[in-house]
C-alpha cells in the first residue's frame, strides 16, 4: 500500500512539473521538451509485414547501458520528464531491467511499446514501469497474418499478466491502421474494452 501511494504522488509531482513547464514554454516562448521516444533496439523476435525498423536490425550496433544512461541524463537536463522505451523490441534487451531502474531512480515517467513477448522476463520491473503498450492489429487473423502465428494470444497472455501482477501500469493497445486492418477498428475497441 505504501509503495502504491508513493508511485500515485511520484505521478502526481511529475503530472506538475509537466503542466509547469508546459506553460512557462507557452508564455516564455521558450519550448522545453517533456517527452523523449527513445529507440532503445532495432533487434526484435517479430517480423511484421510493415516494420520500418527491419531493414536495420543488423546494421546498427545498440546502445550501451552506459550510452543510453548519458542519453536519458542529457534528457532529464533539458526538461524531460517522460521518456517512452521502443525498438525493435525494446524488452528484447538482457539489461532491459537495469534501463528502467536507473530510469526511475532518476525520475522519470516510464512508457513501454511491446509486443508482449517478454514481459514475463522482467516482471521484477513492472511496477517502475508506469505505461504500457501492447501491439494488436485488431482480430486474432488479422493480427497473427501481420505478425506471425501465435502473435494475438500472446499479446493477450501478455495483457492478462501485466494487470494481475501490477495495478499501476495505465495500459493500452496501439494497432497499425492499413488498408487490411481498417475494418478492425471495432474489434480493438471491443479489446479495450475488456482490458
Amino acid at each position: 500500500c505504501f509503495e502504491k501511494n508513493m508511485m500515485k504522488t511520484k505521478k502526481i509531482l511529475t503530472g506538475a512539473r509537466i503542466f509547469r513547464k508546459l506553460i512557462f514554454s507557452k508564455f516564455s516562448g521558450r519550448p522545453r521538451p517533456v517527452w523523449a521516444w527513445n529507440y532503445i533496439t532495432n533487434r526484435c523476435n517479430l517480423n511484421c509485414k510493415y516494420c520500418f525498423v527491419a531493414p536495420y536490425w543488423n546494421q546498427v550496433e545498440d546502445f550501451t547501458l552506459g550510452e543510453l544512461k548519458k542519453i536519458f541524463d542529457e534528457e532529464k537536463e533539458m526538461g524531460v520528464e517522460i521518456t517512452t522505451l521502443l525498438g525493435g523490441e525494446p524488452m528484447i534487451r538482457n539489461d532491459f531491467g537495469d534501463i528502467v531502474e536507473y530510469l526511475d531512480k532518476i525520475g522519470m515517467i516510464v512508457d513501454v511499446v511491446t509486443n508482449g513477448f517478454f514481459v514475463r522476463k522482467h516482471e521484477k520491473v513492472l511496477n517502475k514501469i508506469d505505461s504500457m503498450c501492447i501491439s494488436i492489429d485488431g482480430s486474432e487473423e488479422m493480427t497473427d497474418s501481420i505478425r506471425g502465428k501465435g502473435v494475438y494470444k500472446k499479446a493477450l497472455e501478455a495483457i492478462e499478466f501485466v494487470k494481475s501482477k501490477s495495478k499501476n501500469i495505465a495500459l493500452r493497445i496501439h494497432g497499425v491502421i492499413t488498408k487490411q486492418t481498417i475494418d478492425a477498428l471495432p474489434e480493438m475497441e471491443k479489446l479495450c474494452k475488456r482490458y
